[in-house]
């Protein structure tokens, strides 16, 4: 039996015998599975690596605009509303507390502070009054923490009113850089929510004839013989719903093609 011939070769670099036909079988095994490498790397080859990237026209990217104001927006509606349930939980358990910590500090202020709260003007000089007394171990040291609860809620709806003003004055520059809406008179309530709201977040508004009977049922679970504190207990969440209602009308705006 005739044995296969070595295709032997001397290594120029270690001085040793080398098998040629292994050396070519490995080397042919490298390739392949380089090709094979590249070959499956260029099947995950996406549309942008073949074209480029896409060419937006001027109402593509007016489109993408509004897009992202409207998901502004759905962000702020989320926040608003979380406060919202917030403000029904805390109505709900210390309400009551609340006005008993106004009428004590009313009581004790000997008409260093307004009587009947109509702004939050008012509601501030009677805040104040509460932290002025020295602490002697009676019901008063407590009233402080009572009215600061509704004072945090009042922080927190002109924290938001920041963004809420934000969001328009972006809708208004983006209206103004388009030519044409779908339903311009959208735009326009918009324009007379947003008047109504700041007139409504001045301190010196009268809150007295808020009226919340379909929204915020709730505000009128108040006895009666505390009925002149319904404005101010109404104020956040007309607020709130004010606030809510223009932003809602963001979501109808679109924009026409020409």
């Amino acid at each position: 039996m005739e044995m296969p011939r070595l295709d032997l070769t001397k290594s120029t670099i270690t001085g040793k015998m080398l098998d040629r036909g292994r050396q070519s079988v490995s080397s042919n095994r490298g390739r392949m599975s380089v090709a094979s490498s590249y070959s499956v790397g260029s099947m995950d080859l996406t549309y942008r690596d073949y074209f480029g990237p896409p060419n937006y026209t001027p109402f593509d990217e007016s489109m993408v605009e509004l897009d992202f104001i409207k998901v502004r927006t759905k962000m702020h509606v989320k926040r608003m509303n979380s406060l919202k349930h917030q403000y029904v939980d805390w109505f709900s358990r210390k309400c009551q507390t609340f006005l008993d910590g106004i009428k004590l500090t009313q009581i004790l202020s000997q008409k260093l502070v307004p009587e009947v709260i109509l702004t939050m003007q008012d509601f501030k000089k009677v805040h104040a009054m509460s932290r002025r007394f020295p602490r002697n171990g009676t019901p008063r040291d407590s009233n402080p923490a009572k009215l600061d609860d509704f004072f945090m809620f009042w922080m927190a709806m002109t924290d938001l009113k920041e963004e809420t003003d934000s969001l328009y004055e972006a809708l208004c520059k983006y209206c103004d850089s388009i030519t044409r809406l779908r339903h311009p008179f959208i735009k326009e309530e918009v324009d007379l929510y947003k008047q109504k709201l700041d007139e409504a977040y001045s301190e010196e508004y009268d809150f007295s004839d808020v009226k919340n009977e379909r929204d915020n049922l709730f505000t009128y679970k108040v006895a009666s013989f505390d009925h002149r504190f319904h404005g101010l207990l109404n104020y956040i969440p007309y607020l709130m719903t004010m606030s809510v209602r223009m932003l809602a009308l963001f979501g109808k705006i679109h924009l026409e093609k020409e």
